[in-house]
Order: structure tokens, then sequence, then C-alpha cells
């Protein structure tokens, strides 16, 4: 069979382009962005109509997206239960609206892609990483302004580009690029560095590269916690597989030797760290936890709908300085109870368990991210997350598989009936 007689891979070019209208645009801000806070997801709906007709593969994707779909549907639906039963906030609903159509319309996306268009995707993801890591880094050297330069202030956005000082380097700001926020870009760049060490895309120099420039952008982001998950990730990453956590230990022993040799723990780095706001208000997070689990039953199960961190701050379930949890667990307990929070743990984890392990990098990077950031709350990152989950679902029946592998024949007759399956 001619592979170059193949179709194109015009369902992956198409999440490529919606997932890039997403991270170029952050679309909550309506003040700063104008009519693309309603066109970019019109554009998303689009390209997820153009994929699901251009796909050749629809019996792979329905027998691909039961379980995941069940998972993403149970979170939206009791989201919108516990919206319906609390007083709703200005703009709830359309946050509701945006959750359901995004993630329906990456699921289906992603669960439509075939070899070649998940290629497609993991490069481009990684071409936009690179491309925001630069800019990044260009902020924290050069001095140039954050492409929308947003930031929540009690509930409110503030308007023009703003300066997040970084707390590694000192008399350095932390870059955003176009995302608008130190987290999300560090998220984004965790995200592309999974993929480059798990997928490796690109021949071995240039991944090595694109590592180091990915790493280089996290240090200018000023995110300390995606660091160290950078930093762990590329640990237990190196080296033949059979041998990867001994590697990894071993270097993160001798990593921790040095760093009490040079006497990191008592440097201004550190000391910054903990004495920082950011360090305290997460803390104040975690010990929310106590008093979300006294709240009624039904608040309890499904929680307080979307939306609702401010409200619950001035209640004071929350204490802290800025109305943000920072800590994606507890969100997903408060806002969607014990349920909604157990259905995208299931999400992800049957994708850990079960998915393509070239991806499993990327799914526990952003299992780490929950403990320090809110990701299902920016469309941006919760689009990535579910554009990762889609890609990792398995791409034939396992009763397929196991046909084929017994099928006999010469290895080349197997591989050319999998690529036609």
């Amino acid at each position: 069979m001619d592979t170059t007689s193949r179709p194109r891979p015009w369902v992956g070019l198409c999440l490529a382009f919606a997932l890039a209208g997403l991270i170029a645009v952050p679309i909550l801000q309506k003040e700063l962005v104008g009519p693309f806070s309603r066109l970019v997801p019109l554009l998303v709906v689009v390209a997820a109509a153009l994929a699901m007709l251009s796909s050749q593969r629809r019996n792979q994707f329905i027998k691909r997206i039961s379980v995941p779909a069940t998972f993403l549907l149970t979170y939206v639906v009791i989201a919108t239960i516990a919206t319906l039963i609390n007083p709703a906030a200005d703009g709830t609903w359309q946050a509701l609206i945006l959750t359901a159509v995004i993630g329906a319309a990456v699921l289906s996306m992603s669960l439509a892609c075939d070899d070649r268009d998940r290629l497609v995707v993991v490069k481009a993801i990684v071409i936009m990483a690179i491309a925001e890591g630069i800019h990044g880094i260009l902020e924290s050297t050069a001095g140039i302004a954050p492409v929308w330069g947003y930031y929540y202030r009690q509930g409110e956005v503030a308007a023009g580009p703003t300066a997040f000082a970084s707390e590694i380097f000192e008399g350095s700001i932390r870059g955003q690029g176009s995302l608008g926020h130190p987290l999300l870009l560090a998220y984004l760049l965790l995200v592309g560095l999974a993929l480059v060490v798990g997928v490796r895309p690109w021949r071995k120099s240039l991944n090595v590269s694109i590592v180091c420039v990915l790493f280089a952008a996290m240090l200018a982001t000023g995110s300390r916690s995606g660091i160290a998950v950078a930093g762990l990730l590329l640990l237990f990453s190196t080296g033949p597989r059979r041998n990867r956590v001994f590697l990894g230990v071993y270097g993160l022993a001798t990593l921790l030797s040095f760093s009490i040799w040079l006497d990191f723990w008592s440097s201004g780095v550190v000391q910054r760290f903990t004495e920082s706001g950011s360090l305290s208000h997460r803390s104040s997070s975690i010990g929310a936890l106590g008093r979300i689990f006294e709240q009624d039953t039904i608040r309890l199960l499904i929680g307080n709908g979307i939306n609702s961190t401010s409200r619950l701050y001035t209640s004071g379930l929350f204490t802290g300085t800025f109305f943000a949890v920072d800590n994606q667990f507890i969100s997903a307990i408060a806002v969607t109870g014990i349920l909604g929070a157990a259905a995208i743990l299931g999400f992800l984890l049957w994708a850990l368990k079960n998915g393509d392990t070239e991806l499993r990098y990327a799914i526990l990077v952003i299992l780490a991210t929950f403990v320090t950031f809110e990701v299902l709350v920016w469309p941006a990152s919760y689009a990535l997350m579910i554009c990762i989950v889609g890609l990792a679902a398995p791409l034939r029946h396992p009763t397929e598989a196991r046909a084929l592998l017994h099928s006999g024949g010469p290895p080349s007759a197997i591989i050319e009936k999998i690529r036609s399956t």
C-alpha cells in the first residue's frame, strides 16, 4: 500500500488550529480581547465540525469515545446541576457553556485523530510552546511587554500590560507570552516538554535543543513549581526505559547533595519562596479542606457551581489575599463536589492507565500541576488537558488489536493491516 495516497491529516490540522486560537487569545478577558472572546470559541466549534466531516475513521472514533466522554460528560452535568441550585454570579452561565462547548469540541477532534493526525497536533503544541517560551524569555530579559498582560485581582481584571516581579531572579519580571499569566505559560511549557520527552517528534539533536529552550523559558516564567516538575520530568525520563527510575533517583540524590553543599537552602531564592504570599495562599487553600467537608451533603457531593470561587472567598469558606484557589484538586471539590472531582480525576487516571505510553509523561505533568494551578478554570489549559487525554486514548479496540497480532503473516503485512483499520 502506498502511504503517500493516504488523505492529509485534516483532523489534526483542525485541532491544532483550535488550540492555537485558545493559546493566542485569553478569551476570558473580554475587556482586553474584544470580539475575539466570541470569535475564538466559534472558530473552535467550526474546526470541530470540519474535523468530523473530514474524518475517515468514524468507527474508530465511536469505539474510543465511550469512556473519556462519560467522565467528561459526568463532570459537565454535575457542574450544571450545582450551578442551577446555587446563586449564579455574572458570567456564570457563559463560563459553563464555554466549558461544555470547548470540552466537547476538543475531545471530539482529539478522539478522531489517527497516528498521523496525532503527530501533527503534538508538533503544533510543541511549536506553540517554543514560540510562547521565546516571547517569555524576551519579556524577562529584554523587558518587552506581554501580548495581553492581564491578571485577576479581587475578581476584577486589570487593564493594560501588567508585569509580575520574579521571585527567582531579583530585578527581573516573569514571562507570560500571549497567555497573560506566568502559570499558564508554565503549564504550556510543561506539556510541550513532556511531549518532546515522550513522543520525541524530531531527531535527537533537535529534541535536545527544544528541551533546553523550553526549560530556559520555564525559568523565565518564575514558576518554582513548574521548574520542579520540569526537573523531575527530565531526571526520570533519561536513559534506557528499564533504568530510568534508578537514574532518576540517583540524579535527584546528586542534585540534592550539590544544593546542600552550595548552601542553596539558605539562599535568597528559598527565603523569598518561604516568605512569599504565594506559599501562604496555597497553604490557606489546603487549610480550607476541612471547611469544605463540613458543608451540607448536597454541596459536598456536587459542589457550589461553576464560577463560585469569589463567592466562596466572600463567605469565608476560603481565605487568602486574592480570589484564586491555586489547587485544582481542592477547587474541583469546592466547585463540583466529590463527584465532579472524581469524574475529572478518573478522566486523567483512565488515560494514564490505558492510554498510549508516549503521552503518559504529559498526563503526569498535568496531574502534577493540579497541586498548584487551577487547570480547569482557564480555557487554554482545560483544552490542552482534554486534547492530551483524547490523543492518548487507545486507537484500536483491545479485541481488534489482539486479532491483528494473532493474524499471522509477515510483520509488514500486519502493519499495513493496522494502518487500514
